[in-house]
């Protein structure tokens, strides 16, 4: 378990009792050992062991019984009941951390963080299943270079990992970012998410698993609950790429985006990947419309799921769609998006996708 702050946990607990067949890794004083599997998954991590923790935890609540729900324990679970199998976590995720500061250039340092994820593994005794990442939100805001670049070093540390750990093909599910509530330029914060959703195009043996939707518990940390919830996502999305029997599809995905009508007032949103249907069938929230010069039309008056065709989402529109035009769901910071399949798993943010293209 890899990555920041929501890989971390920062949900409020809630009394959640041990899951019996999940264990979590604690190194402690330089010993390791496999305990019962309950949030806060990452109290295993000692904080002063890792860099940019000397000062002692940096969010209140976390590491005292107060705070600390991450998706780790909800996908150990899932896969433990549908494996039959007990299932470790290794957590080495921490907050606040970039991309950069995960790089594997920095692995002949024993306190990078780099250095003390291939540590932990191999204190596991264990050959890891797969990697989960949530990570990118140090990467998204107020920093355009690193948002710009975020596709290449990404895909080059996934590579960088898998040599390491001596797995070429070791499955790597991410999470895509998910709300921030702040006043700031959403650009990199999209350009980000963008680039988590395209992961499975570029590199094989990958999955991007959307949060979007989920429920916060301040302005960028998703709750317990919204933790669980991803969990099982994660371990959906893992069950896929390993081939198991009866693994749902990756979810809700753009196929293509047609104008229809005469008037070409309506868009028609084809989904790939659904589980069953989409859902809600009505007031379909999170699409919007930009034209050329980047300004948002506001111009869809309903979108629902089209009843003959449960993988598609019908936009009507107040107005042509002008040439040029975009299609996004779940642009800005803060969107409000509720878009699922039967198996709870998300359609992603993305945009700008050209109307009228596959």
């Amino acid at each position: 378990m890899a990555g920041q702050s929501n890989m971390e946990g920062n949900g409020w607990l809630d009394g959640a009792a041990a899951e019996p067949d999940v264990r979590i890794l604690r190194i402690d004083a330089g010993a390791a050992r496999w305990e019962a599997g309950v949030e806060p998954s990452h109290r295993a991590v000692v904080p002063k062991e890792l860099p940019g923790w000397a000062a002692g935890p940096p969010v209140v609540g976390r590491f005292d019984g107060r705070k600390g729900a991450s998706p780790g324990v909800a996908f150990a679970a899932h896969r433990a009941r549908t494996t039959r199998s007990v299932v470790g976590l290794i957590p080495v995720a921490v907050g606040g951390t970039s991309l950069d500061a995960w790089s594997s250039a920095r692995k002949a340092d024993p306190e990078s963080l780099y250095a003390k994820m291939l540590a932990r593994v191999k204190a596991s005794g264990m050959k890891p299943e797969g990697l989960l990442w949530y990570q990118g939100e140090a990467d998204a805001v107020g920093k355009p270079e690193a948002a710009a670049t975020y596709a290449a070093r990404l895909d080059a540390w996934i590579a960088d990992v898998r040599k390491d750990l001596g797995d070429p093909e070791l499955p790597i599910v991410a999470a895509q970012l998910c709300r921030y509530v702040v006043d700031h330029d959403a650009n990199g914060w999209n350009a980000v998410q963008e680039v988590q959703r395209l992961l499975p195009s570029r590199v094989a043996r990958t999955e991007c698993v959307a949060t979007i939707d989920l429920p916060l518990d301040d302005p960028i940390h998703l709750s317990a609950h919204a933790e669980r919830r991803l969990g099982v996502r994660f371990a959906k999305a893992a069950a896929s790429l390993l081939g198991e029997d009866d693994a749902p599809t990756s979810g809700p995905r753009p196929l293509k985006i047609d104008v229809e009508g005469p008037r070409r007032d309506r868009i028609v949103v084809t989904f790939r990947g659904v589980n069953g249907k989409l859902s809600p069938s009505a007031r379909v929230q999170g699409f919007s419309i930009v034209d050329a010069t980047g300004k948002s039309l506001p111009i869809i008056f309903d979108a629902a799921v089209d009843a003959a065709r449960p993988d598609t989402v019908l936009l009507r529109l107040a107005a042509s769609v002008p040439d040029g035009a975009t299609l996004w769901y779940g642009r800005g910071l803060d969107p409000v998006c509720n878009l699922v399949d039967d198996e709870d798993l998300a359609a992603p943010v993305f945009g700008p996708y050209p109307i009228g293209q596959r």
